[in-house]
């Protein structure tokens, strides 16, 4: 919702795939769903705790799964990008 909910449906306009995040499985799933059929995109839900380096670890392997990689990341809320560094499998610099 709010601020990520609309930079996701900005990307989406200009044809980028997503990968969504956030606690609420329910509501994640139905904003990627809309996203998708709204602007043609693939866009996946990962239902995750970004508080943790468990949920990021959690996103990292969602997003390989659906797309091989990442070539954005954006974030709100809680998990800030200092939860990555903790999570083994994502490099940061």
């Amino acid at each position: 919702n709010g601020i990520g909910l609309a930079v996701a449906n900005g990307l989406a306009a200009e044809g980028v795939d997503l990968v969504l995040a956030a606690r609420e499985a329910k509501r994640l799933t139905e904003a990627a769903e809309t996203i998708a059929k709204r602007h043609g995109v693939k866009a996946v839900a990962v239902p995750c705790d970004l508080g943790t380096a468990e949920g990021a670890e959690t996103l990292i392997a969602g997003t390989k799964a659906a797309f091989g990689g990442c070539d954005i990341l954006f974030t709100v809320g809680a998990g800030g990008s200092g939860v990555f560094a903790a999570a083994p499998s994502l490099p940061v610099p």
